[in-house]
């Protein structure tokens, strides 16, 4: 028995058109998805803020380290990976069904400018990429007053 309610789907001829519009809706309302892109690739992330540092964890499941790259420029952390297809016109047989994405993405987090760019530290095992930012020491408030005239 599960105390969680079974969502089922009936046979309605609508279903096709509320899927579509669903999906279109959620293209339009979450402007951080990139145009082009299949989000089947894009990773996942977690993005944590403490009084020291930034630290990002990036789900890259089936990815190899060689394949992703890591930049940071003017405050933005910038994770790009390639994943190939490694089937790519097999002379043995027809591939039927594909599930599995390949393709290239870039995903960018913007961290500041108060950040340690010559001591970050980054780490990838088990298909998750962890980062760590360290933050600048500051002895100064980030606020600045602006006169209004």
């Amino acid at each position: 028995m599960s105390l969680l309610p079974k969502k089922t789907r009936g046979h309605s001829p609508f279903s096709v058109f509320d899927d579509g519009f669903n999906s279109l809706m959620d293209d339009f309302l979450l402007p951080r998805r990139a145009v082009g892109v299949d989000q089947r690739l894009v990773p996942r992330i977690d993005v944590k803020e403490t009084e020291t540092a930034f630290q990002v964890k990036a789900d890259l499941p089936g990815m190899k380290k060689e394949d992703i790259e890591l930049t940071l420029q003017d405050g933005v952390l910038s994770i790009s990976a390639t994943r190939d297809d490694e089937h790519k016109e097999e002379a043995d047989g027809e591939l039927l069904h594909r599930e599995r994405v390949f393709g290239r993405y870039v995903r960018n987090i913007s961290l500041g400018n108060r950040i340690d760019e010559n001591s970050v530290h980054a780490s990838f095992e088990d298909g998750v990429l962890e980062v760590t930012v360290p933050k600048l020491e500051s002895g100064t408030d980030d606020k600045v007053r602006v006169a209004i005239k």
